[in-house]
């Protein structure tokens, strides 16, 4: 139990050490980057240092593996190299306990690792980008020229399905009011009924929105009497009515709007899974956000796995490799995660895989390959203990 606490602590020490310094060669980078907007509007330097610091959350979250991973190897050859190491596994210390000792002090990282994941970077991310679009003098960005676009169902009181809504907003402002708002209704037919337009839109909770001077368009149809087009329903006239404000009842918030455009990784689960379920209502593929639920969820759990796949580097001799060496090493290792990662998720997005596969994969590989390395560890310390 000693022995856990010590390992557990000096793990501890040098994985913050590490993503210490990690984060600090981010921020650099980061801000060096934010640099490019300072001048324009109210937004100055201290703002770009601002965003950038709000943003280190996600990056935090983002790093947490390779950090765990490298302060690991960092703490376990500090070991090797002093011949603690060795000391520890002649007063009992088997390979199944120092297991256990690891992952009982990456059980605390991995806790840590979800809280930043769920809570903290996903409020300090929405946080920096409004406070940088206050200070620009912007609304939110989309790759449209038209703006943002987003599916809903028109439903009744009972919640019965009687047509679909696009709806279309030139401007998504810091504080969630739409701009330039377009309503387009189609029956369940998909036949044009009726275009809204208003100038915003504010979101109320309990209530839904309110559209602002609104202007709307209904079309409406009846059967022809004869000719080609008998018995067919038939634009005849429409009617156009002007309001100061009406009330649109949709389920849709402003988070289902910022996430329409928001990396999905940097979303939280809560978010993910309430977008997912939007799209999966209006009938929109969900592949892509679907894979990254599945990856919040497991993502914690690479902490563990990478601090797992450090522990041989414990019975490595200092002369088979320095602690730089081994260093280096962890971070190829690292880097090998984050590529398969990468590899996987575009992977299953194109080849339509499941979704949990999909997520699973790179920690499942990382899993085998820190159970093979151990069990081969293992078997030389049991067979060929002159090569310890």
């Amino acid at each position: 139990m000693i022995l856990a606490r010590y390992l557990a602590r000096e793990i501890w020490l040098a994985v913050g050490f590490v993503l210490l310094a990690l984060l600090a060669l981010f921020f650099i980078i980061d801000l060096l980057r934010a640099i490019d907007e300072v001048g324009r509007a109210s937004y100055g330097v201290r703002d770009a240092a601002v965003f950038v610091a709000l943003q280190l959350p996600s990056t935090a979250y983002l790093l947490m593996p390779v950090a765990a991973l490298i302060g690991t190897i960092y703490a376990l050859a500090q070991f090797a190299a002093s011949s603690e190491f060795t000391i520890m596994r002649v007063s009992g210390l088997s390979t199944r306990r120092a297991v256990g000792a690891v992952l009982r002090a990456g059980a605390w990282l991995v806790l840590a690792t979800f809280l930043v994941g769920e809570y903290v970077a996903p409020r300090a991310e929405d946080l920096a980008q409004k406070l940088r679009l206050a200070q620009l003098g912007r609304a939110a960005s989309t790759d449209f020229r038209s703006g943002f676009w987003i599916k809903d169902l028109v439903t009744l009181d009972g919640g019965d399905i009687v047509g679909t809504r696009f709806v279309n907003a030139g401007q998504v402002l810091p504080d969630g009011t739409l701009r330039d708002v377009k309503l387009y209704e189609f029956d369940s037919r998909m036949r044009l009924e009726s275009v809204s337009v208003a100038e915003s839109a504010d979101y109320s909770g309990g209530v839904g929105w309110t559209l602002h001077n609104v202007r709307e368009t209904r079309f409406l149809a009846d059967r022809g009497a004869g000719g080609p087009f008998a018995n067919r329903e038939l634009v005849r006239r429409t009617e156009t009515s002007v309001q100061s404000s009406r009330v649109w009842t949709a389920k849709l918030d402003p988070n289902v709007f910022t996430s329409a455009f928001i990396t999905p990784q940097r979303m939280s689960t809560m978010a993910l899974w309430k977008y997912v379920s939007h799209l999966k209502q209006t009938r929109q593929s969900a592949a892509k956000h679907e894979i990254a639920l599945w990856q919040k969820a497991v993502y914690p759990l690479g902490v563990a796995i990478m601090m797992l796949l450090a522990l041989p580097f414990a019975y490595l001799h200092v002369r088979s490799g320095g602690v730089s060496l081994k260093i280096f090493a962890g971070i190829m290792l690292g880097v090998g995660f984050f590529l398969l990662s990468n590899l996987s998720s575009n992977l299953g997005l194109l080849r339509n895989w499941n979704p949990a596969a999909t997520a699973l994969l790179p920690v499942g590989v990382a899993l085998a390959v820190a159970s093979i390395w151990l069990s081969l560890v293992e078997r030389k310390i049991r067979w060929l203990p002159w090569k310890r």
